[in-house]
């Protein structure tokens, strides 16, 4: 690894470092150090993370700011959509008899202290083999108006069974809507 490559992973790494924690510690490195690293933190996925930690620093106020603030706007929005998203896929499943456990995602996204601090692209629902092929017809159905994810099984739980798996949901709601999610210990 070059010289310049270790610094710049350092200076990602330092903005970062404990961005989704609560409290967040402030930034106290320099607007250029922050700068420098802009364009990695907006295409990686974290810009939001990182204005989370930089947003009452010095380097809040410099033109990369603005744009890892307006990124995290962006995510903000993203989050309310995809949590009405959720809510209308389990609707949607159910309609037509299938009840599924929503993985990865929003479920991951709501244990952030922001929900805007995760993104994702998807609904990853997981519904049992039997139950498959009239989730996939909801899911392709008009009435699908967001890209679902479904996953035939429980992934990569085959060492549990589905029963036990779905007593241990966690239920939340989403836009409203009670949805299950996969325990903490099958999450992961």
């Amino acid at each position: 690894m070059t010289s310049r490559a270790s610094t710049t992973g350092a200076r990602v790494a330092a903005i970062l470092a404990g961005s989704w924690r609560e409290p967040v510690e402030g930034w106290t490195g320099s607007a250029g150090e922050a700068h420098s690293v802009t364009p990695l933190l907006l295409h990686g996925g974290v810009a939001a993370l990182a204005w989370r930690r930089l947003r009452g620093s010095e380097a809040a106020r410099g033109v990369a700011a603005a744009e890892l603030q307006q990124a995290h706007r962006l995510q903000s929005l993203r989050a309310v959509l995809h949590e009405r998203a959720v809510g209308r896929s389990f609707a949607l499943l159910r309609a037509h008899g299938v009840e599924p456990i929503l993985g990865k995602g929003w479920a991951a996204a709501r244990l952030y202290p922001d929900p805007g601090l995760r993104p994702y692209g998807d609904v990853d629902l997981y519904v049992r083999a039997d139950q498959y092929a009239p989730a996939r017809a909801a899911a392709l159905s008009p009435e699908a108006d967001c890209p679902i994810d479904l996953h035939a099984g429980l992934a990569e739980l085959d060492d549990r069974s589905p029963d036990e798996i779905e007593a241990r949901a966690v239920r939340a709601s989403a836009d409203g809507v009670p949805v299950r999610l996969f325990a903490p210990e099958d999450h992961l």
